[in-house]
């Protein structure tokens, strides 16, 4: 019971950080479509970068601990459920005007990030965002 309450702390701490290191703490912080539609390729990957690290966050947790103690990862995903709902949405939100500046055509990233948040990989989703030119 002691090592699920440590985790448990572990994981909120996590989540904590990452949201104040990417400034995107849900739907709330979703910017309307017309404004994404103003920013760079680099500015939209910077900004699909907050949920892609929070979705990808929630991902891990719940596979450390799928294993271990499935009570503790079906706990951690019933918490994490609407949070990466949203993210997803709001990265594939992302991912289309991405496709509407590219001409039509899906630029790289927003594919990468996706792929990264459903293998739990919330590095890759930061370095993404900072590969772009």
């Amino acid at each position: 019971m002691k090592s699920v309450s440590v985790v448990a702390f572990v994981f909120f701490s996590c989540l904590l950080m990452a949201r104040s290191a990417i400034a995107w703490d849900g739907k709330k912080d979703n910017k309307p479509v017309a404004e994404l539609e103003l920013m760079t390729q680099k500015e939209l990957a910077r900004e699909a970068a907050g949920p892609c690290i929070s979705y990808a966050i929630i991902k891990q947790m719940v596979k450390e601990k799928e294993n271990s103690d499935p009570s503790a990862a079906r706990k951690y995903q019933s918490l994490g459920n609407n949070q990466q709902i949203e993210a997803m949405n709001y990265v594939q939100t992302i991912g289309r005007v991405a496709r509407k500046q590219n001409g039509g055509k899906d630029p790289e990233w927003p594919l990468n990030m996706m792929t990264a948040m459903a293998k739990g990989e919330s590095d890759r989703c930061y370095n993404f965002s900072n590969e772009m030119p």
